[in-house]
């Protein structure tokens, strides 16, 4: 395909990783002109990715052109029912190419032939090269077009070429077992199947009430439509087989819709792939304004060609998380050295320092997962990147230093060490309107905390007050996780820690155990306490400053700060009242909704005609 010997070709579907990308991250704008720039910003993190990570031997980029194309000659309503995209999206395409440029990558387009196609054939001229010169080959293909799950194969002796597709936004690596769970068939028969179940976001028809996994089970008992159809008797239901007879003719022409066309002869003008990272990052910072991610760009150096060996697996290769926002780097290590605070010389220095930073990242370790019962280990702070401490906590109900009625001395405190008295100082800075205080889940740690400084359990109908005035000012980044970047799986510490920051914490189960010997935290050794808890009061500050610095996102920052924040003491007050339940009343309206469901299901067996198990799915839609 290539006149340099190629080991690994990445073929990136760009339209495909453009919509995804504008979909992901909502409300970036460029400052100097209100251009909404999300979708390129997603877009140049996945070529960041894609080029210092993948470290391909060739890398193209494959876009669909304008106009239609053979399957709309085949079947006029293709793609038909597809939205024109938002002008919003419109506004960025003529910046797409120049970025694609700016990063050293050729492009590949030719009119009246989709992407899809040009990958297919680029594939298919890759094996065959690869074949003829007994070369192993890796050909990844940046995507998550489930179409192109025709294409992945493993390499074999006789044809040493492997192909995967990689989701960089989920990390996630797809071979031909992921053709065996999508479509139940591998890869070869996926556009068997396709031609039966039809493909919606396509248009494509199939055959109407034959879904994925019906499709899935003809095709893997009979292998294509041609022996489905020659058989059509072996169909044990009748309604199936009427069904496959009426729509014969969808069913092949959905097929052929389906089908990649391998035999395109492509235009490899200007191939060269010479990746350019400072080029690209003064591109983003002068042209888009995403100046955090040029300066990230800028400390990689531009990878070397990859040396790999000849039995290399594709199976090996590492993708580093990358996340759909403008946000810093981080370490792969350890990010500090973080001190124990043992005295009250050490606990006074740290609350000054907090004081005089203006902000403070505090997380609290405990023995139980439920905020109510959850008695206060130690207190984790953080007043900068990698600049944190833990301190193990006297308990409330300690005894008195002279010893116990017994004579005994007081026992030792949490990881074998004395613990101090933190309550006043701890109060004090949780009031201080002047330092803001940030928390992960910030709740539980409210929670905690009121138990710890006796207010909670409530005393009296007054209490929420002072419940809800005990932090103030204050910010929650799993709150502002959830408003900026609701697309992400999840926002527990550690997930957007990974995504967000590129950085793996300390596992929990790592540090108690798991099982009949998990430990309590507080029988957990200092050193290692330390190095857990200080690690999560720094990964808030530094998810903090991530977030904050993505710019432009006013509606979901809205939210954030008018309803979710606002929101937060409301919600740990109603907690620690509680709820008044009426249990009889519940009772008599479960008995009154379990009567008119038998007097409904009987209704609907009536007009059915015979009777049939509502309950399932399976019955229901027969009827």
């Amino acid at each position: 395909m290539m006149s340099q010997p190629m080991r690994h070709l990445v073929l990136i579907d760009g339209m495909g990783f453009v919509f995804r990308a504008y979909h992901a991250v909502r409300g970036l704008t460029r400052a100097r002109d209100g251009l909404p720039v999300n979708a390129l910003f997603g877009f140049s993190q996945m070529l960041v990715k894609v080029v210092t990570d993948l470290t391909p031997d060739q890398c193209v980029m494959v876009l669909d052109s304008k106009g239609p194309n053979w399957r709309h000659a085949l079947y006029p309503a293709y793609k038909a029912n597809r939205d024109a995209p938002d002008e919003a999206l419109v506004r960025q395409l003529p910046y797409l190419e120049p970025l694609v440029a700016a990063f050293g990558l050729p492009l590949l387009r030719q009119a009246g032939v989709e992407a899809d196609d040009l990958i297919a054939s680029a594939v298919r001229e890759a094996v065959r090269e690869a074949v003829v010169g007994g070369e192993a080959v890796t050909i990844s293909i940046v995507t998550s077009d489930k179409d192109l799950l025709q294409l992945v194969r493993d390499g074999t002796p006789d044809c040493p070429v492997t192909v995967r597709l990689v989701d960089t936004l989920q990390d996630k690596i797809s071979g031909p077992q992921a053709s065996v769970d999508k479509f139940g068939v591998p890869p070869a028969q996926v556009a068997e199947v396709q031609g039966l179940m039809g493909d919606s976001s396509d248009n494509i028809p199939g055959i109407k009430g034959v879904g994925p996994k019906t499709a899935g089970e003809l095709i893997g008992q009979f292998g294509t439509l041609e022996n489905l159809y020659a058989n059509l008797d072996a169909v044990s239901r009748a309604t199936l087989r009427d069904k496959l007879v009426a729509e014969r003719n969808n069913a092949f022409l959905s097929r052929d819709l389906a089908r990649l066309k391998d035999d395109v002869v492509l235009d490899k003008t200007g191939w060269g792939f010479h990746p350019a990272l400072h080029q690209a990052a003064e591109y983003l910072r002068n042209e888009l304004e995403f100046g955090t991610l040029a300066r990230r760009l800028e400390t990689r150096p531009t990878p070397p060609p990859p040396s790999r060996g000849e039995n290399d697996r594709f199976d090996t290769l590492r993708l580093a998380p990358v996340a759909v926002k403008d946000s810093p780097a981080a370490p792969a290590e350890a990010w500090g050295n973080y001190e124990a605070v043992l005295t009250p010389e050490r606990w006074a220095w740290w609350l000054a320092e907090a004081r005089r930073v203006g902000r403070v990242a505090i997380d609290t370790e405990t023995t139980s997962l439920n905020p109510l019962e959850a008695r206060l280990v130690g207190i984790s702070l953080c007043v900068g990147a990698g600049k944190a401490c833990y301190v193990p906590v006297k308990a409330v109900h300690a005894v008195a230093a002279s010893g116990d009625l017994f004579g005994a001395s007081t026992p030792p405190g949490p990881h074998g060490v004395e613990g101090l008295d933190v309550r006043e100082g701890l109060r004090a800075l949780l009031a201080d309107p002047t330092v803001v205080k940030m928390g992960h889940n910030l709740k539980y740690d409210w929670q905690v905390l009121a138990r710890y400084l006796g207010l909670m359990p409530l005393a009296d109908v007054g209490g929420e007050a002072a419940l809800g005035g005990l932090i103030a000012p204050y910010e929650d980044t799993l709150l502002m996780s959830a408003c900026l970047q609701p697309s992400r799986g999840g926002h527990g510490l550690d997930a957007v820690t990974k995504a967000l920051l590129g950085h793996t914490m300390i596992a929990y189960k790592d540090v108690v155990g798991s099982g009949k010997a998990q430990l309590t935290f507080d029988a957990v050794p200092l050193d290692t306490a330390v190095a857990y808890a200080a690690e999560d009061a720094d990964a808030c500050w530094r998810i903090y400053e991530a977030l904050s610095a993505l710019g432009g996102v006013e509606g979901p920052r809205a939210v954030y700060e008018t309803l979710e924040r606002p929101l937060l003491p409301v919600i740990v007050a109603m907690e620690a009242r509680g709820v008044r339940v009426d249990i009889p009343l519940l009772n008599r309206l479960s008995a009154r909704m379990a009567a008119e469901m038998a007097r409904l299901e009987q209704e609907i067996v009536a007009l059915a005609g015979h009777p049939f198990n509502v309950q399932s799915t399976q019955q229901l839609a027969v009827v």
